[in-house]
Order: structure tokens, then sequence, then C-alpha cells
């Protein structure tokens, strides 16, 4: 279950990127939303998986 509420409207987008000094074109917008929208979905699976305290970490990766 998702813990974050769903992210900005297209306004709230435009908002953000004029912050950062982006000139987002209108027509790009819903994609744009739609993207975050994904990555927050990406990012709730991350933080909402479940972890023993009692699992060691892994110190490193091998393919």
């Amino acid at each position: 279950m998702s813990t974050s509420a769903p992210f900005p409207s297209e306004e709230d987008v435009q908002a953000l990127a004029r912050l950062a000094r982006l000139e987002l074109a209108t027509d790009h917008l819903p994609g744009i939303v739609q993207n975050m929208r994904i990555l927050q979905h990406y990012s709730d699976l991350i933080e909402d998986f479940p972890l023993s305290d009692h699992c060691a970490p892994a110190f490193g990766y091998m393919p």
C-alpha cells in the first residue's frame, strides 16, 4: 500500500520547473506528470518493502 500522496498536478509541475529555471512545453506536461507518477510508484515499492532487522547487509554486488 502506498504511503505517499499522488504526485502534483500539471500546474504544480510547471511551478517546480520554474523554480529549477526549466521551460516545459505545455504539450509535454501530461507525459512528464505520468513519468513522475511511475517514479513515485517505484519509490513507494522500495520504501514499503519489508526488511528484517536480523538480515546481514550486503556489502557488495556480484552479478
